[in-house]
Formats: C-alpha cells, sequence, structure tokens
C-alpha cells in the first residue's frame, strides 16, 4: 500500500509539473508561398511549434535609416504569375556595424526607440490586405545578427532565430497560429536607395 502511494504521489507530481499546451496551431501558417528568383534571398525553417516545419524562402531587400540603423524585409508571394504579397517579414532599427543584437516586440521599440524590433504579417486578397500580425515573443530569446555590411557595394549578410506570438488575429476568419518559429534563417540582401 506504501508503495502504492509513493507511486501515485510520483505519477500526481509529474503530471502537475507537465504544462498543457492550449496555443492554437494551424496548418495554414505552414502552407509554402513562393519567392521571385533572385540573388537576394532568404532561407529559414518556419515553426509551428507542436504542430511541424518547412523550409521557408523569401526575396529580401534592406533600407538604410537615417540613424545610422537600416532595416530589412522578407517576403513572400502567392504564385510567379499572381505575384500577391502574402508573407512580410520585417526586422527594423538594426546597427549597421556587424555584431549580435537582441530583437523585441514594437510595443518595447514604443517604449524605447534605441531598441531593434521585428514584425511578421499575413496579407490576403491581391496583396494589400493585411490580416493577421505576430512580434516577437518576449519570453524567449530573439536574435538577429549582422554579419557583413558593405555600405559601398549595397550588401548586408546576416542570420537570426525569432519566436513570434501573434498579436492580432485579423478579421478574414483564418484561423492562424498563436505562435509561429523562424530557425536558423540566413539571408543576403541588397541595400536599396
Amino acid at each position: 500500500m506504501k508503495h502504492i502511494i509513493t507511486c501515485f504521489a510520483i505519477l500526481l507530481a509529474f503530471l502537475s509539473a507537465c504544462k498543457k499546451d492550449d496555443s492554437f496551431k494551424s496548418n495554414v501558417d505552414l502552407e509554402r508561398f513562393a519567392f521571385l528568383s533572385d540573388s537576394f534571398l532568404c532561407t529559414a525553417t518556419k515553426e509551428v511549434p507542436g504542430l511541424g516545419e518547412i523550409s521557408w524562402t523569401a526575396n529580401c531587400a534592406a533600407r538604410l535609416l537615417p540613424n545610422e540603423k537600416f532595416q530589412v524585409r522578407f517576403t513572400t508571394i502567392n504564385d510567379l504569375d499572381d505575384q500577391y504579397l502574402r508573407e512580410t517579414f520585417t526586422f527594423v532599427n538594426i546597427s549597421q556595424s556587424p555584431g549580435l543584437y537582441q530583437i523585441y516586440d514594437s510595443e518595447s521599440f514604443q517604449k524605447n526607440e534605441n531598441l531593434a524590433y521585428c514584425s511578421y504579417s499575413r496579407a490576403l486578397s491581391d496583396g494589400d490586405v493585411y490580416d493577421a500580425r505576430w512580434t516577437c515573443d518576449l519570453s524567449k530569446l530573439n536574435d538577429f545578427k549582422v554579419e557583413e555590411i558593405d555600405l559601398v557595394n549595397k550588401m548586408v549578410k546576416g542570420s537570426f532565430n525569432i519566436h513570434l506570438e501573434k498579436k492580432n488575429p485579423g478579421n478574414s476568419g483564418v484561423m492562424y497560429s498563436d505562435y509561429i518559429n523562424f530557425k536558423n534563417g540566413q539571408f543576403t540582401a541588397r541595400i536599396i536607395d
């Protein structure tokens, strides 16, 4: 009897230590979209935690900001015929110096304009209707590494690992996942004027 009580107590402790993941997961976030054949691309592993992951490729471009910072934007399209925007993943306020930078959400940036932040959005229709939006999950480590920046030849190269949480579910009725991760992101972007 004593052993049964001990086993029951251990089982109860184990079950109470297990966190129930009640976050919403959707296969719609694992849909693959197209990108233009271009030498300036981003690749990453896009993951919906607890559901699955896909190899993700997007076009990318960077733009210099007036405060010795830059932004980089990754985009995918519906298909090569229509070329309607489907995903936009933007990093803003990144230092123009090589290094590893912590990435925050846009709400943190509003409180401290020196912080770098990112935003990920889904678009519908002919690409001009933004639907759901995610920002950094601040309970996780989110980093962006500037590996090389060449202002003369207008190129930037880097990597990132980002954990996102849904901030705006959108109005389309599409049920998107609460959390999306982009792991092992690598990019080379052209700096445009």
